[in-house]
């Protein structure tokens, strides 16, 4: 049985539910316990949601938000359990065994604006729901779900961890971090840095003015570019794959393992090159006041790409 509370101006309205013989779908406009906010009490707020009803792995959670956070954990249950709530707008809702839907409506004020206050999202689902989450202004962040993950948020973090399948991760200004992923990877933030680890998949990452952090992947094919900030990059590189590592003003350094073959190109307008590896050159010229550099590390085998316009390249051995 779960408990719903609603509230419309002065008018509070209690229903019971018993979810074993509803229909297929619930259609609501509520807001739930404010889990994010626990020095307010219930009547600081419009209206609420706090329901837990069964749900099946494989399902799909789409929830997204405006001004709160929202957070996806997941426990051991066949059950989603779901707490939202909006201090001035409403929760719109819907749900069924396979699938949850959240969204937040504004409250017009007397200038006919809508205001939504403070409001959040906090559910908790079996493990291998499909997750697509997104907000405006706050973080959000996905863990232990095993399966596809969509997060992203304008202005601020996304975490992802232990997702499998396609994952993408995006913020505008905020950083992205995600870790332990089977599955393809897109990671990226405008403004902020971008750290993944544990990948197993391809990656593509980018940001344009912070760092990107890439640390134990085991990627065929992996692209990650920064405009101004750094780039680091850890871990072993496929016989067969392609990697491709771009900065414009900062750093680009590249750390393998002993016994790494690749087909090494290098290209620079001012910076410089240094090797914990012996190289065999294949070719080296100057062109426009850069280099660009051809060499084989080991017996050749992945092909890799290491380019930056003032920014120094280094490729070193795993420590």
């Amino acid at each position: 049985m779960s408990t719903i509370i609603e509230r419309t101006g002065p008018m509070t309205r209690i229903r019971k539910l018993f979810l074993p013989s509803l229909p297929a779908l619930l259609v609501g406009a509520v807001l739930a316990s404010p889990a994010g906010a626990q020095d307010r009490g219930r009547g600081d707020y419009r209206s609420w949601i706090d329901t837990t009803f069964a749900f099946a792995s494989g399902g799909l959670v789409d929830a997204s938000q405006v001004a709160g956070d929202v957070e996806v954990t997941t426990w051991e249950r066949s059950e989603v359990r779901v707490e939202a709530w909006a201090q001035h707008g409403t929760v719109q809702s819907q749900f069924s065994r396979d699938r949850v839907v959240l969204r937040v409506e504004g409250e017009r004020d007397g200038n006919r604006n809508r205001r939504i206050g403070e409001s959040g999202y906090r559910i908790t689902v079996p493990r291998g729901t499909r997750v697509k989450v997104a907000s405006v202004s706050g973080d959000v962040a996905v863990s232990g779900t095993g399966a596809e993950v969509e997060a992203s948020s304008v202005s601020g973090d996304v975490s992802v961890a232990d997702a499998g399948g396609i994952t993408t991760v995006k913020s505008v200004s905020g950083d992205v971090e995600v870790s332990r992923v089977s599955g393809d990877l897109v990671a990226q933030s405008v403004s902020g840095d971008v750290e993944a680890e544990s990948v197993q998949g391809d990656v593509r990452a980018s940001t344009v003015s912070g760092d990107l952090m890439l640390r134990g992947l085991r990627s065929r094919a992996v692209s990650a570019k920064s405009t101004s900030g750094d780039l680091d990059f850890q871990g072993p590189l496929d016989a067969g794959g392609r990697y491709e590592f771009r900065s414009h003003s900062g750093n680009v350094t590249v750390r393998v393992p002993d016994g790494t073959g690749a087909e090494v190109s290098f290209s620079s307008f001012s910076g410089g090159l240094e090797s914990d590896f012996p190289v065999t050159i294949g070719g080296a010229e100057r062109r426009r006041g850069g280099r660009d550099m051809d060499f084989r590390l080991g017996g050749g085998g992945a092909r890799l790409a290491l380019e930056t316009f003032s920014g120094d390249a280094r490729l070193l051995r795993t420590r």
